[in-house]
C-alpha cells in the first residue's frame, strides 16, 4: 500500500518563459500527466500573448513576476518565487522540476513521472567544487557583476528610456570600477557550481527557502554575481543535509554548463537551437529533455519526437 500511494505522487513543474508563446503551449501540452505546471513570464514580456493559448486548469502563471536580464540575479528570485508558488499550494508533489519555455521531453512524460517517484528522496542537481576550477568558475564567481536593473522605473513612459540608459552606464562602471577587487569568500561555505536545470524534492526546495530567509549575507553576495542561477541553488544544496542525497559532486571535467546537465541534453554551446537533424542524438540520448527548441525552427523535430519517440513508446 505505501509503495501505490507514493507512486501516484503529481510533478510540479516550474517553468521560466520570456518568448515564443507557442513552442511554450507545445511543451505543457508534453507535460499534461499527473501534474501542476507553475510559469513565470518575464515581466518585459507581454503576459497577454501567452494567455492567448488555451491553457489547462494544471497551468498557473505566477503574479509575482520580475524582469530578467541575461546571467542577472532576478534570474534567482524568479526561481525562488516558482518554489514560494508550488510549496504554498500544500500539494504533496514528488519533485520539483525547472525547465525553460524552450524545453521539450524527448521521453514520454509518463516515464519520467515513474523514474521521479522511485526515487521520491534523490535530488537531481550535480555540481563542482567552484575551487577545482581556479582558471575561470573561481574568478566568475568572485568577481563583481550588475547586470539587474539598479534604478526603478518612473511613472511617465517617455523618461524610462533616459532612465534605461543612465541605468546602464551606471552597471557598467559599477562593473569597470571594481573589476579589480574580488569578493571576499563566502565564509563556512564551499561555493559549488552546476547547470541551471535541475529536479528537486519539495524538502530541498523547502530548505532553500528557509536558508535564503535566513542568510541575507548570503542573498546580498549573489545579487552581484554574474550568472548566479549557475551557482546560488547549486551552493545551498552542497552544503546542506541534501547534498547526500543528491548526484552531487562531480569531477572538473572543464568548462560548461552542459557538462553538469541532469535532466537535459543540452548543447556545449549553449545557444544552439535542435531541428530535425538532431533527431538521433536525441533518440539516443538516456536524458528526458532537449534544450533548446523554438516553434519557429524545430516544428518537424517537434514533430518527429512525437511520433517516434513519445506516441511510439507511450505504453
Amino acid at each position: 500500500m505505501k509503495n501505490k500511494e507514493l507512486a501516484n505522487k503529481p510533478t510540479a513543474y516550474l517553468i521560466l518563459a520570456h518568448t515564443d508563446p507557442k513552442q511554450l503551449f507545445a511543451l505543457v501540452q508534453s507535460l499534461d500527466y499527473q501534474s501542476d505546471i507553475f510559469i513565470h513570464v518575464d515581466k518585459k514580456s507581454d503576459l497577454s500573448d501567452f494567455k492567448k493559448y488555451s491553457f489547462g486548469p494544471s497551468v498557473h502563471f505566477i503574479s509575482e513576476r520580475v524582469k530578467v536580464s541575461w546571467a542577472g540575479f532576478n534570474m534567482v528570485i524568479a526561481t525562488l518565487n516558482l518554489i514560494k508558488t508550488a510549496l504554498e499550494t500544500g500539494e504533496k508533489y514528488s519533485h520539483f522540476v525547472l525547465l525553460s519555455g524552450l524545453d521539450y521531453p524527448i521521453k514520454p512524460i509518463r516515464k519520467l513521472h515513474q523514474f521521479l517517484n522511485q526515487n521520491q528522496e534523490r535530488e537531481f542537481i550535480r555540481f563542482i567544487r567552484v575551487e577545482d576550477s581556479p582558471d575561470h568558475y573561481l574568478k566568475i564567481f568572485r568577481r563583481h557583476s550588475f547586470k539587474n536593473p539598479i534604478f526603478p522605473e518612473v511613472a511617465i513612459p517617455m523618461l524610462n528610456t533616459g532612465v534605461t540608459l543612465l541605468d546602464k552606464v551606471v552597471r557598467k562602471s559599477l562593473s569597470l570600477l571594481l573589476s579589480s577587487y574580488k569578493k571576499a569568500p563566502l565564509k563556512n561555505i564551499t561555493p559549488c557550481y552546476g547547470s541551471q536545470w535541475w529536479a528537486i524534492t519539495p524538502a530541498c526546495a523547502a530548505y532553500i527557502l528557509d536558508f535564503v530567509s535566513n542568510n541575507p549575507d548570503f542573498m546580498r553576495y549573489f545579487k552581484t554575481a554574474f550568472a548566479p542561477d549557475e551557482y546560488f541553488f547549486h551552493t545551498i544544496v552542497g552544503n546542506s543535509p541534501f547534498l547526500s542525497k543528491s548526484t552531487g559532486f562531480q569531477k572538473y571535467e572543464g568548462r560548461g554548463t552542459f557538462r553538469m546537465a541532469n535532466l537535459h541534453v543540452i548543447h556545449p554551446s549553449l545557444s544552439h537551437v535542435y531541428t530535425d537533424k538532431d533527431f538521433e542524438e536525441l533518440k539516443n540520448s538516456d536524458k528526458f529533455f532537449v534544450r533548446k527548441v523554438t516553434s519557429a525552427s524545430s516544428e518537424k523535430l517537434i514533430s518527429k519526437i512525437d511520433e517516434e519517440l513519445i506516441s511510439l513508446n507511450n505504453h
